[in-house]
């Protein structure tokens, strides 16, 4: 099982605001119970993340984030395991099938 909850904030979304205003500020978190058990213990991982989306002209995107993620076992010669995550992503498109205006 796992549950998730995320918020996004974009302050503007209008392609002429300068691109501060256009930066996508995202957070979210989640809790994963896994299906391992080891000495009667279930291993479960709580994971917290932020992030940013830059957004140019067109539907062209920068995406960062860092994600956090921990699994809460320090007992019965359980190892506490701990991930930190920083990456980027890029996406690239365009808009082909938009309808062109009469007013060329």
């Amino acid at each position: 099982m796992r549950a998730g909850l995320g918020f996004e904030y974009t302050p503007s979304k209008k392609l002429e605001d300068p691109l501060y205003k256009r930066i996508s500020y995202r957070i979210g978190g989640s809790y994963t119970a896994n299906y391992l058990s080891i000495r009667n213990e279930n291993i479960n991982t709580i994971g917290l993340g932020t992030g940013f989306r830059f957004r140019s002209a067109g539907i062209t995107q920068l995406d960062l984030y860092f994600k956090y993620n921990v699994t809460r076992k320090n007992s019965n010669a359980l190892i506490k395991d701990e991930v930190f995550r920083l990456g980027a992503s890029v996406k690239i498109g365009e808009m082909w099938f938009l309808k062109p205006s009469d007013d060329f």
